[in-house]
């Protein structure tokens, strides 16, 4: 009887002990079950850093205020804007390719390098030119008059005529000895500053464009030399609109000047094939825009490829030593060429 008992309150003990721990793990589980559901149901913004309100609200106006372009209503404005981001590109591809020696009579042009197209090169206003002294004074174009025996007859040129260019025209002025004309060039000028830029110095001492200088001019004929400095831009079309349009201002002060505009004259074939700017191809795809432009604005235009380049369209290469700008025997020939025509 008494061992009977002894195992009955010992299956008693093993059956609470078990109740116990049964019970003990449901109340766990439980527990872990609750947690798991709190922590799945946290969202990432429960526990990141509240962001201000005025915060939210100011990145708020800053969309609203972003516009995209096609919602610019000046088209006069943004086709301004876009052109000078064409000529900014162009000009970047300028400074890229100029790489060539400085081995020329005068500053070599920006397509060689870029840097020297400073004020340094500004034109003294000529209106103190006069038959007694029978010199141009130029501030820092400085013109060697020796040069002036190298023409035989340069009466075709005085100070009613007017030179528009750039470095390669300034040397054909100074071994032309055209020391009466109005000399309107600069190292590197193109069709677009010829118009904007100030660096004509008037008898005040003032910089001035060229045209407020032919206001006071008595000009009746302007010759026109420009497209080099231009062959880096990225779209022609822009290159032979900003043309016309100092054609268009010449002619708003000047309306019955007569305007001669000249070919680009071609590099040497070495210059050519080693420059993916300033190549023939390039330089004859301008002058088809240039004939066909003063074809219709009804002016001249001197093609100087047949008097300066060879029969395959390309300078000598004896008439430049940067294959860019000619000597003087070719200026020469260029000065004859415009006495001819």
């Amino acid at each position: 009887m008494i061992n009977n008992s002894k195992k009955r309150i010992n299956i008693r003990a093993v059956i609470f002990l078990i109740t116990i721990i049964t019970i003990v793990l449901l109340i766990v589980v439980f527990l872990l079950t609750k947690n798991f559901k709190y922590i799945s149901n946290v969202k990432e913004e429960d526990y990141l850093p509240k962001v201000e309100d005025n915060n939210i609200e100011e990145n708020n106006n800053e969309t609203v205020n972003e516009k995209p372009l096609d919602n610019i209503t000046n088209n006069e404005e943004s086709n301004e804007e876009q052109t000078n981001i064409e000529k900014n590109e162009s000009t970047n591809n300028n400074e890229q390719n100029n790489t060539e020696n400085n081995n020329i009579p005068k500053e070599p042009d920006n397509i060689v390098n870029d840097n020297n197209n400073t004020d340094n090169t500004d034109n003294t206003n000529n209106t103190n030119n006069t038959n007694n002294t029978g010199n141009k004074e130029n501030t820092d174009n400085k013109i060697n008059n020796n040069n002036s025996n190298s023409s035989n007859n340069n009466s075709k040129f005085g100070s009613n005529v007017a030179f528009i260019g750039d470095s390669r025209t300034q040397a054909l002025l100074m071994y032309g000895g055209l020391n009466n004309v109005n000399d309107y060039t600069k190292i590197g000028l193109m069709v677009d500053t010829a118009v904007t830029k100030k660096f004509i110095t008037n008898s005040s001492g003032n910089k001035i464009t060229i045209l407020d200088d032919m206001k006071s001019k008595n000009i009746d004929t302007v010759y026109i030399m420009l497209g080099i400095n231009e062959l880096g831009w990225v779209y022609s079309s822009v290159f032979i609109k900003d043309y016309e349009n100092l054609i268009d201002k010449i002619l708003e002060i000047k309306p019955n000047c007569k305007i001669i505009v000249q070919s680009i004259i071609p590099v040497t074939k070495t210059k050519s094939d080693n420059d993916s700017i300033y190549n023939n191809k390039k330089i004859s795809e301008y002058n088809s825009l240039i004939k066909e432009m003063a074809n219709r604005k009804k002016i001249k235009y001197i093609d100087l490829v047949p008097v300066l380049a060879d029969k395959n369209g390309n300078l000598p290469e004896d008439a430049s030593t940067d294959g860019v700008h000619l000597n003087k025997e070719y200026c020469l020939k260029w000065l004859e060429c415009l006495k001819n025509n």
